[in-house]
């Protein structure tokens, strides 16, 4: 049996990915901790989330144990479901057990879970996500697929909101993520661009994340946006970067000139459980192709109007993502495949307002260690695309 406890890192995710790399019937059965630390760190919830999904997908039947007891536990279901994490492994797997690894949860846990929803579905922001952010997530495989938020009516499901749509949601997003006195410090541009961009990266879960390469449609589905507001105190930059080399060093340059005690980032980041970048895009299953087309197709991924869709807009959601960064100074992390990739542009950059972007603008490395050649990491179910944006610079 599989246990996640409260000190869970990156590379715990990965060893979790890999030991899933081949169906075994003793990790059918995973042990899952309500509070890990992992989860309050920039773009820790997500991964951890991407690492259960694999986890579930491996399995025929995945059992998640959680610490509740058989009778009386329904307050600690309730907190267990309130994080991103909790919610998505208690809708992936097939059965929920308390910890006595008999008595079934499962219907405490999933009336707890359509809950939650039940508040995305209402556009209730602020009681989405624990802590400063939001989460939007949609359950494929239930009623619970089409969230009102981002289609416009969830009996027709290929009816995705407009711009203008996207654009009044993620003003709603920021004002339910950022506290208040630094939502001025996000400008109409800044908020156009994030809104293109969640628009543009949701929008590919929708077309591409319900199904394998061959159209058929998973047996069960999660994808979302999650947002969250971060304060980084700089003497802890390596604890929060838990394991990231490349994300402490990221959070490090930001240091010099900032005014006040933390560090402050927004993060945004877009999950789901489809077949990963560059299977989609060439329509073969990861085991047929090299690392190095892999790489070659993902990295394609983020030039302009390079899209499996047909739309004449299409293709742009990652390519508006680096100009955002560039002129915000962000990091992006991308974990796809066999593939964890990052791009940094840090304050020395200086910010830039240039609609184009330059090649070198475009040059992933790899997400662990900082190397042009990416490293071939344990291969992953699902897409999760990480933003950070520092908020009041100076």
């Amino acid at each position: 049996m599989i246990k996640i406890n409260t000190d869970y890192s990156f590379a715990d995710c990965e060893k979790l990915i890999e030991l899933c790399g081949t169906s075994q019937s003793q990790n059918a059965e995973l042990e899952l901790a309500t509070n890990i630390r992992l989860a309050q760190y920039p773009g820790g919830a997500t991964s951890l989330a991407q690492a259960l999904i694999t986890w579930a997908r491996r399995h025929e039947s995945p059992r998640l144990v959680i610490y509740a007891g058989a009778k009386g536990g329904e307050a600690t279901i309730r907190k267990f479901t309130d994080r991103l994490h909790g919610l998505v492994a208690t809708m992936m797997a097939s059965e929920v057990l308390a910890t006595d690894r008999q008595t079934s949860v499962r219907k405490v846990a999933y009336s707890d879970a359509r809950h939650r929803i039940e508040n995305m579905n209402d556009g209730k922001l602020s009681e989405t996500a624990r802590g400063v952010g939001t989460s939007l997530i949609c359950v494929d495989h239930s009623s619970m697929g089409y969230l009102r938020p981002l289609y416009h009516n969830a009996e027709v499901e290929n009816r995705l909101r407009g711009e203008s749509d996207f654009f009044d949601l993620t003003q709603k997003i920021l004002n339910a993520s950022v506290p208040q006195p630094h939502c001025k410090k996000i400008t109409h541009q800044d908020t156009t661009a994030i809104a293109a961009i969640l628009k543009e990266l949701f929008s590919n879960t929708h077309d591409h994340a319900r199904h394998d390469f061959n159209g058929r449609f998973y047996k069960k589905s999660v994808r979302g946006i999650h947002t969250v507001f971060h304060y980084v105190d700089p003497d802890r930059i390596d604890e929060v970067a838990c394991g990231l080399p490349m994300l402490a060093a990221y959070l490090k340059q930001h240091i010099n000139g900032w005014r006040g005690q933390h560090l402050q980032f927004l993060e945004l980041s877009v999950f789901d459980s489809g077949p990963g970048l560059a299977t989609r895009a060439l329509q073969k299953p990861l085991v047929d192709l090299s690392l190095e087309e892999e790489i070659s197709a993902v990295k394609r991924c983020f030039l302009k109007h390079v899209s499996s869709k047909e739309r004449s807009t299409d293709g742009l959601g990652l390519y508006r993502t680096m100009g955002l960064l560039k002129n915000r100074l962000g990091y992006i992390r991308l974990r796809t495949g066999r593939l964890s990739l990052c791009k940094s542009f840090p304050p020395e950059s200086g910010g830039s307002t240039e609609t184009e972007l330059l090649p070198e603008d475009l040059q992933l490395v790899d997400g662990t260690n900082g190397n042009d050649e990416p490293e071939e990491m344990p291969s992953v179910d699902g897409v999760v695309v990480t933003i950070l944006l520092p908020i009041g610079r100076a």
